[in-house]
């Protein structure tokens, strides 16, 4: 099945699909600015506040785990709407959240979506562009991944002392339906799909490995590194972790 209707050239729907994940790649890093104004909101500490940003970044990289999994096995049009259309969703539930629990809940969704998008527009691009335009594709989508997370910091401040934190999840979530649209309009499926399994105690160890990781680097600020509240769970997520790899040497298709 062709990837574009005939009317459409690679680079319309590249751009479609770039202005989404701009928008998702620039959230990494947009909310760092506003994190004073969100912790005196809310009430939280600096640790709290952080987890904003950390948590954001370890999901991203759980799902991105998945994601050659899920490219394989799902309709790529499909997987790219419903991921963009999660982080505009995340981003409505951020600018309504009245709570600090409902606005780490809405990070989390905008990364799972980002962790899909990312690494999905890099085979789209090498999908739809001929071998002689790789580089082109490719430079494109790098542009976007190293220049997005770069201006999200000061675009953040800009807009936190003009308008409040709350306008930066209204203005990604605008722009990430105007992309949802778009592409709608353009995207169709690419590649061939395959029904694989999925190595369910892979997936839960290196999930649970990062997660309990991430809770124990999150405590040392809060209780020390020598504390076994902070060490402990990072060395018991180092070890998860390590498992994962060990076992992922040994399957015959990882």
């Amino acid at each position: 099945m062709p990837f574009v209707e005939k009317q459409f050239s690679p680079k319309v729907v590249l751009v479609a699909m770039l202005v989404g994940t701009f928008v998702a790649s620039v959230s990494q890093s947009m909310l760092t600015s506003a994190l004073p104004a969100v912790m005196r909101e809310f009430g939280v500490d600096a640790t709290l506040g952080q987890l904003l940003t950390t948590s954001y970044m370890y999901t991203l990289g759980i799902v991105a785990a998945f994601s050659a999994f899920l490219i394989t096995r799902c309709n790529v049009r499909w997987l790219f709407l419903g991921a963009l259309a999660l982080f505009a969703a995340g981003c409505a539930l951020a600018y309504n959240a009245t709570a600090y629990p409902l606005l780490l809940a809405a990070r989390l969704m905008q990364a799972c979506g980002t962790g899909v998008l990312m690494p999905l527009i890099q085979v789209v691009a090498l999908e739809i562009y001929p071998k002689d335009q790789y580089g082109q594709a490719l430079g494109l989508v790098g542009l976007v991944f190293g220049f997005a997370p770069v201006v999200g910091p000061t675009l953040s401040g800009i807009i936190t002392d003009a308008l409040g934190w709350r306008t930066i999840f209204l203005l990604l979530g605008f722009v990430a339906v105007a992309s949802l649209l778009a592409s709608s309009l353009v995207v169709r499926d690419v590649g061939r799909h395959e029904r694989i399994a999925l190595d369910v105690p892979s997936a839960l160890l290196y999930t649970f490995g990062l997660v309990v990781f991430m809770v124990g680097v999150t405590g040392l600020e809060q209780f020390g590194f020598l504390d076994a509240r902070a060490f402990g769970p990072a060395l018991a997520g180092v070890a998860l972790v390590a498992v994962f790899a060990a076992r992922q040497m040994r399957l015959r298709k990882p």
